[in-house]
């Protein structure tokens, strides 16, 4: 039989770990509403179709080579 403070201490853990899986869908949602932006032209100032410059886009933003 588990004591009072082992069931809060389970409680706490799956909390702790429901909270950090909604912070990683949330900057994954973040992130594909962003490549949508950049896709669609609405970042940048680039057009929609210009693929190597939404690819220099996206390498300046996160400083890595294209």
């Amino acid at each position: 039989m588990e004591s009072g403070r082992e069931v809060i201490a389970q409680d706490e853990g799956a909390e702790t770990a429901m909270m950090a899986s909604f912070r990683t869908a949330r900057r994954t949602l973040a992130g594909h509403e962003a490549m949508a932006m950049v896709r669609k032209g609405q970042v940048c100032g680039i057009g929609s179709r210009d693929m190597k410059a939404q690819a220099a886009c996206i390498a300046g933003l996160f400083q890595i080579t294209a």
